[in-house]
Formats: structure tokens, sequence, C-alpha cells
């Protein structure tokens, strides 16, 4: 892939080094995924996911919404790590 990048033009604006530690569990008769992420100068995010059929979609998301509360995990990040990495080192640090 990389190589089909180079050959388009895309050049690397930095790289984000993260540690990821997974697990499977069943919460509340859904199964979950989830996914510890350790960023390197940003720190450490919790990513939740289940699946569902469109049917038993809602009770779904309170399942992951209930197990985000016995988490203690109170806040949604939607930013992505590359965007979060520039927002921490700022535009000085940028190459080019």
């Amino acid at each position: 892939i990389q190589t089909l990048l180079d050959l388009l033009g895309f050049k690397p604006l930095m790289t984000v080094h993260k540690q990821r530690r997974q697990a499977s569990f069943e919460w509340k008769g859904y199964p979950i995924e989830i996914c510890v992420d350790e960023i390197d100068q940003i720190g450490r995010f919790v990513e939740l996911e289940t699946t569902s059929d469109l049917e038993h979609l809602e009770r779904a998301k309170e399942s992951l919404e209930s197990l985000a509360e016995h988490l203690e995990l109170d806040r949604q990040e939607r930013r992505s790590y590359l965007e979060l990495m520039f927002n921490h080192l700022g535009p000085q640090r940028l190459p080019g």
C-alpha cells in the first residue's frame, strides 16, 4: 500500500505510535470487544464495540453506555489519533 501512496504523491505527515490491548467478553447479553490503546505523547484511550441486529440496536447501545458508566468512562472522543497528535504538538512540529 505504501508504494501505491508514494506513486500517487502522498507523503507521510506524522507517525502515530500505539500499543493496543484487546479483550472480548459478554455484557448484559451482548458480545463486547474492548480495545485499550496507549498512544505515545497523548495518553490512553478505550474503545468499546458490540454487534446487534436492527431490532435490538437500541438495547445494544444501552448496554455499551452501561458498560462505559461501569468503567467510569465519562468522555467520548471522536477525533482520530492523528488529529489529536496535531493538536497536541502544534503546527510548528509538522514537517515541511
